[in-house]
């Protein structure tokens, strides 16, 4: 007689002879593995920008960099250029002197210059106007004025007197101009000053110019006085250097001061 052996029932169990089968459930591995560890990498402080952000900020960067560039070579080119003017200035005034300013002076004839020197010497002009000046002070004759020139170790100096007639206008202020331009015009730094009145000794009203030019690289200034008379329009010329203005004035004064008219 044949004894069979009962099988196995699934999932490990055996039901006893006569009663409900037990199960015995297995341990079962669990589904998931472990709980993975997240590392949080810490938040960047620059501030992200997006690329073309980027490209902005870069190009306002090379602009800002162009423009200090610029503003640079302007402030260099600026300062030579500054530099290089007041070098040419300094040479060009070193070689010319500038013509000095002309005081007008407030009264001719008139002021304490009108005395006569007491050893000025009586001279009569090729007009026959009788004057004084200087003693030792050498003749020299234009169109219109008889001078006289004070001497100097090269030749005629700086100072002179003289007298004349005006030809060909009997108006004071144009007689004055008129001989002025005429005569000093074409001379180095000429400059010339708007007639002035002025007062002869013997009481004429008339106008005077005050004008200067250099003379060889010296300064001087003319006085040039003109009074209507009888005979015309009586001129009356000094020079002086420019370094003393005021005595162009006083020989103008004194001279006129010595004159008589025939």
């Amino acid at each position: 007689m044949t004894v069979e052996k009962p099988e196995p029932s699934e999932g490990g169990s055996q039901s006893p002879p006569g009663g409900d089968a037990v199960t015995h459930d297995a341990p079962r591995p669990p589904e998931d593995g472990p709980e993975p560890v997240v590392v949080q990498e810490p938040e960047s402080s620059a501030p992200w920008l997006p690329p073309e952000g980027n490209r902005s900020r870069q190009t306002l960067l090379r602009a800002l960099a162009a423009l200090g560039i610029a503003v640079a070579f302007a402030v260099v080119l600026g300062l030579v250029i500054v530099a290089f003017s007041k070098g040419v200035g300094s040479n060009g005034s070193s070689s010319r002197p500038a013509p000095p300013a002309l005081t007008i002076p407030a009264a001719g004839g008139t002021g304490p210059g009108s005395a006569v020197p007491a050893d000025w010497v009586e001279q009569t002009s090729n007009q026959g106007i009788v004057f004084r000046a200087p003693p030792g002070w050498t003749q020299r004759v234009d169109a219109s004025i008889d001078f006289r020139v004070e001497p100097s170790a090269s030749g005629p100096g700086v100072g002179q007197v003289g007298v004349g007639l005006s030809a060909g206008t009997t108006d004071p202020d144009a007689a004055a101009t008129n001989y002025a331009t005429s005569t000093y015009s074409g001379q180095s730094s000429f400059q010339q000053q708007p007639p002035t009145d002025v007062v002869s000794a013997r009481g004429e009203r008339g106008r005077q110019v005050l004008l200067s030019y250099s003379r060889s690289g010296t300064p001087v200034i003319v006085a040039i006085r003109a009074f209507p008379t009888g005979r015309g329009v009586l001129l009356v010329v000094s020079r002086a250097p420019a370094s003393d203005q005021q005595r162009a004035d006083r020989l103008a004064s004194a001279v006129d001061t010595s004159i008589r008219l025939p």
